[in-house]
């Protein structure tokens, strides 16, 4: 399948050869001139070539079966094609097995089995496939989120998996979800279903919709729902069986041409993959190529932490310092790149390694997945830490949480009791929360302040399902839903694509998964290691120290360049604009800065998130 920007629209178009024109070059994914536009029955579908490593033609971009009854647009990969070659009838004409491509055989799935073909597929796709005798198209998205697929019903049918796009289409008035804006402010990214955009929803993981253009009927169906469920497990059954499922994993994501490597952390994630990808390499006798990127502060690098395992493993290391000023300078790129803010700050440190990537190769491996399936994250270690106080009787416990919130001043151990005192389903909303929402109704101008809901709202349905489940079953599974596909996935497909780089995350993998929620949760979480039985399946193939080491993430020095003169003109700028006056109070705005600045508070977080919205707010709506 190709990797590729595609859209499409059925109703108001205009000149729809002239719409689609403006549409594809509003495109920044990839510079590969590659394209093709399609119209019949009154619908359009046009995509563009990103990555074009498959050596595909731009007649390859736009499937069909033989009847050309059913037209299809995709982007992504399909893995298990041999496996899903079986499911096909052999052509009658020569009783061969069905050869084709990755949407050919969508195609045919489809054709045999109706909708429910997805639950079939492994790999990372977004798609649509159009429907001639039933007048109908059907979207699809893979199970957890890896690519984007967005929609709107406002004016006619308009889609795509690049959301500036739309901006191209003359049906398609852009205004602003000022919800989105509230519930960012709290979890850094794009957390509802419906996008920055109002109107404009995002297709979730793991499901596919039938729209009905006689009708106008858009029906959601989920295919595909992450659920925990230990099996009676040893910890030696345990390592055997992630490492069966990871290195099986990595081999069919391997691409059938192109350069193939794989990024590079200090931690055991990346190491992990990059040692089962170089073993593949050693068989045909060739060099893995590793990327890593880090910044000028030593808490800030974790170059040596790579140099020493690619040294170790006999592999290239390409490294990159990323200065100060080139960093700030691409900050409005990326949030036009991201189609919608996203306050993650190593969303810029991903598309430099990206670009240090796609210099040497056309696909990289990653390795997310890896804490939300396994329990990578240091917070999920807080049942355990609060298991002893919460076995207190009822009534010492409220006693306890009364006598911390009449003491007037701090102390240690008061946002213990707070936490001890609080279920996981009101304290936990996942790993970033940068607002609270008292703190987000006092930013905010009214009446943008007003009928926000709370971010319990948005995770509720998630604890619901996840009834009967332990504490950290539940954060894992909070943090799948939402974490993994608003921000981890989001900053990985939009920055890969950015730079014509295919990411491939063999950890994504619903086999992986099913090996990770069959782990019994000590086995995932407990006082000795987050991620315990992968890092000791990794131990296998990675070094000790690089298993073993803490989770850092992907750490960037905002917290100290906010506090240098030189960047604040530049967040003053944004601070003192027409946007910023209208959504928010200018003068807690002021304060979080100099709060900030003068190291009364570590202010970072609160002020890249407003900031990264503010320069988004200027690529989409200030222009």
């Amino acid at each position: 399948m190709p990797v590729c920007s595609f859209f499409g629209f059925m109703g108001n178009g205009g000149d729809a050869g002239h719409t689609a024109g403006k549409m594809l070059n509003i495109s920044k994914r990839g510079e590969a001139d590659i394209y093709k536009i399609w119209r019949g029955n009154g619908i359009l579908f046009g995509t563009r070539l990103v990555s074009p490593i498959t050596g595909i033609s731009e007649n390859g971009l736009v499937a069909s079966n033989d009847d050309d009854t059913l037209k299809m647009v995709a982007s992504g990969e399909i893995y298990n094609k041999k496996d899903l070659l079986d499911l096909i009838p052999p052509a009658p004409e020569t009783n061969e097995p069905y050869e084709a491509s990755g949407m050919e055989i969508m195609l045919s799935l489809y054709a045999q089995y109706g909708p429910g073909f997805v639950k079939y597929l492994r790999g990372a796709f977004a798609f649509c496939i159009y429907d001639a005798n039933e007048r109908q198209l059907l979207f699809g998205r893979d199970p957890f989120g890896i690519k984007s697929l967005y929609y709107t019903l406002e004016n006619g049918l308009l889609f795509g998996n690049e959301l500036k796009c739309f901006m191209g289409h003359p049906g398609f008035s852009p205004s602003l979800n000022v919800e989105a804006l509230a519930q960012y402010l709290t979890f850094q990214y794009s957390v509802l279903p419906e996008t920055f955009f109002k109107g404009v929803f995002r297709l979730p993981a793991g499901h596919y919709a039938i729209y009905k253009p006689d009708t106008g009927d858009f029906e959601l169906t989920p295919y595909f729902t992450p659920t925990f469920s230990a099996a009676d497990m040893q910890l030696s059954g345990a390592v055997q069986s992630i490492r069966g499922a990871v290195g099986e994993s990595v081999g069919i994501h391997m691409p059938v041409s192109g350069k193939t490597g794989t990024f590079l952390s200090g931690g055991v994630d990346s190491a992990y993959i990059a040692s089962s990808v170089n073993l593949l390499h050693k068989n045909m006798g060739q060099l893995l190529n590793t990327f890593t990127v880090g910044f000028g502060h030593k808490k800030y690098n974790e170059l040596k932490y790579a140099g020493a395992h690619a040294k170790k493993e006999n592999i290239i290391n390409h490294a990159k310092i990323i200065s100060e000023d080139e960093y700030w300078e691409m900050l409005p790129t990326i949030q036009y790149m991201m189609d919608e803010p996203l306050g993650d700050p190593s969303s810029i440190a991903l598309f430099f390694a990206c670009r240090e990537a796609v210099k040497h190769v056309d696909t990289v491996f990653s390795g997310e997945g890896a804490d939300e399936f396994f329990g990578g994250y240091n917070i999920y270690k807080e049942p355990l830490a609060l298991a002893r106080y919460m076995a207190l009787p009822g009534w010492s416990r409220k006693l306890l949480a009364f006598i911390a919130k009449t003491i007037p001043f701090g102390f240690k151990g008061k946002n213990f009791i707070k936490r001890g005192d609080t279920p996981v389903e009101e304290r936990y909303i996942g790993n970033a929360r940068i607002f609270t929402p008292g703190e987000r109704d006092e930013l905010l101008n009214s009446p943008y302040n007003e009928n926000a809901s709370s971010p319990q709202t948005i995770t509720k349905p998630i604890y619901e399902r996840a009834r009967g489940s332990d504490d950290i079953t539940k954060m894992q599974l909070v943090d799948i839903e939402l974490w993994l596909a608003g921000n981890i996935l989001q900053k990985a497909e939009k920055m890969g694509m950015a730079n014509s780089l295919d990411i491939r995350s063999p950890l994504l993998d619903t086999e992986v998964f099913k090996v990770a929620a069959s782990l019994p949760t000590q086995l995932r979480v407990n006082k000795k290691s987050t991620k315990y039985a992968f890092r000791l399946a990794a131990l296998g193939l990675v070094p000790q120290d690089s298993a073993k080491r803490k989770k850092l993430g992907f750490p960037v020095p905002i917290r100290i360049w906010l506090r240098d003169e030189k960047h604040h003109a530049f967040i003053t700028k944004y601070f003192n604009n027409p946007t910023s006056k209208k959504y928010f109070n200018k003068d807690k705005l002021l304060l979080l800065l100099d709060e900030h600045i003068a190291k009364r508070k570590d202010n970072s977080r609160k002020i890249w998130v407003i900031l990264m919205f503010l320069i988004w707010h200027e690529q989409y709506f200030d222009i």
